[in-house]
């Protein structure tokens, strides 16, 4: 994930979105620049949390198309 996020710096990408868990400092987050951190340390709990806000980003989206 972080080479992404490099390569898509060096292709001039408007924004970096980023989805992480567990240190709130982590590496991958401090490199995006929208960020959606789950403050836990269960993998499961951090995916479902992932998988709602992506979902409620596509509902958002659909409204607009």
């Amino acid at each position: 994930m972080i080479n992404a996020v490099k390569q898509a710096k060096k292709k001039n990408f408007y924004k970096i979105v980023t989805f992480t868990g567990f240190n709130k400092n982590n590496t991958l987050k401090k490199k995006g620049d929208i960020n959606f951190w789950v403050d836990s340390k269960n993998y499961n709990s951090i995916e479902s949390a992932h998988h709602l806000y992506l979902l409620m980003i596509v509902d958002m989206v659909k409204k607009f198309i």
